[in-house]
């Protein structure tokens, strides 16, 4: 938790995810922000830790800043994966928070696209190696004149 101490206030700020934090492409997630000790007038914004640095943010292009405390994503693609954190903010009294704990989010290639079948390899290296092909022809050959023969 991290405590913010402004104007004799204290408010504590948590991010969590829901349903996980480790997701297939596709799958929904939400961030959830939510301020101890005082639920209402709030208004909320969303950031993704830099790369760079870790105390660099940037504010999310689709960061809905309302009363609402979540922020979701329908459908989670590679480029969700990343380190988020959130703010709070309100006017009256005029008050922000620090930023939340910092929430990791990891997206995943679904399993149908990454299982590639023995076929298509086997397919694709014939199709690069004719030698391979040819070699692959005679020995079917030899075998089905063998199976004849027997």
């Amino acid at each position: 938790l991290i405590s913010n101490i402004h104007s004799g206030h204290t408010e504590d700020l948590v991010l969590s995810v829901s349903p996980q934090k480790w997701l297939t492409e596709g799958d929904p997630v939400t961030l959830i922000c939510e301020v101890n000790g005082s639920s209402t007038g709030w208004t909320f914004s969303w950031y993704t830790v830099s790369s760079d640095s870790s105390d660099h943010y940037k504010l999310l292009s689709d960061s809905s800043r309302g009363a609402g405390g979540n922020y979701t994503v329908s459908s989670a693609a590679l480029n969700h994966t990343g380190v988020y954190v959130c703010r709070a903010e309100r006017e009256k009294p005029d008050y922000k928070t620090t930023y939340s704990n910092k929430q990791p989010l990891w997206v995943t290639v679904s399993r149908s696209e990454s299982q590639i079948s023995v076929l298509q390899i086997l397919s694709s290296v014939l199709a690069v190696c004719p030698y391979l092909l040819v070699t692959v022809v005679l020995i079917f050959k030899y075998c089905r004149m063998r199976g004849k023969t027997d």
